[in-house]
């Protein structure tokens, strides 16, 4: 819950950043229902009364602390009602003593009741629970993979453990792409260049940042080729000005990416100047 709580509140800091947005306090509900939707793969209806009376509270009190509030309360509400769970939870893990032996009454006893003899409903039962065994084993390893993988955060999307992916789905070959040390050298530079993308994205960039310096500014990509100046994106000329004595906190927050460790300088540029 945790997690999920940060990656809205990147995106509802993303979204209040900018001045023009400051005064639409009534749009943190939507956000907050779409990535809700998004996580459950659900209709979260049920929940926008609450969400739109906890967005209220942000009226005339746009700041990283209430924003912090509002997802904390927002996450909390959609877990209550079993919409979204935690990690742990996405699996059931009942393999005790107690329930294989309900289930593998339940089967026999529907095995015996389409007709079948009782040693072939034991032995169709015993091959159900063997197959249900192999498959939580299969999904456990996939979701480990994907835990540890480099570029878990933009494989996010993948944890959807109890869906099947095809073969030659894309997001099956990101899962099994190899790193830098791997003999495939265009495995290797296409490694290199979704490492980077990550670096950059919404919720690594708030995570690397806390919730202070990423309402201020957004970290855009590279200006030069050896990665040694970042330009980065303020939403006015005050917020520059502000920021201008902060570069050395910015640098030290990002270089917690090894992307980063060659950084050494900072462009700022003022969102209305793209």
């Amino acid at each position: 819950m945790k997690r999920q709580e940060d990656y809205l509140v990147a995106s509802l800091l993303d979204f209040f950043r900018h001045i023009e947005n400051e005064t639409k306090w009534f749009q943190a509900a939507k956000i907050a229902l779409n990535q809700v939707e998004r996580m459950a793969n659900l209709n979260a209806s049920p929940l926008e009364k609450s969400f739109i009376f906890f967005a209220s509270k942000l009226k005339n009190n746009i700041s990283p602390a209430s924003l912090r509030f509002f997802a904390h309360e927002c996450i909390s509400r959609a877990a209550k009602i079993r919409l979204i769970t935690a990690p742990c939870d996405s699996v059931p893990m009942q393999t005790s003593s107690a329930y294989l032996r309900k289930k593998a009454r339940h089967n026999i006893t529907k095995s015996l009741s389409t007709g079948h003899s009782e040693s072939a409903s034991i032995l169709r039962a015993a091959n159900s629970l063997r197959a249900e065994s192999a498959h939580t084993k299969l999904v456990e390893r996939r979701a480990q993979k994907i835990h540890n993988h480099p570029l878990r955060d933009t494989l996010e999307a993948l944890n959807t453990n109890t869906k099947k992916i095809a073969k030659e789905d894309i997001r099956n070959h990101f899962i099994n792409l190899k790193n830098f040390t791997s003999n495939n050298k265009q495995q290797g530079v296409l490694f290199g260049i979704l490492k980077k993308a990550q670096a950059f994205n919404t919720s690594h960039l708030h995570e690397l940042l806390g919730d202070e310096l990423f309402h201020l500014c957004r970290p855009l990509g590279f200006l030069d080729k050896n990665d040694t100046t970042i330009i980065i994106e303020v939403p006015s000329s005050a917020h520059l000005h502000a920021l201008t004595y902060r570069k050395l906190d910015i640098l030290r927050a990002l270089k917690q990416d090894p992307c980063f460790n060659k950084a050494r300088y900072i462009k700022f540029k003022i969102k209305s100047t793209w």
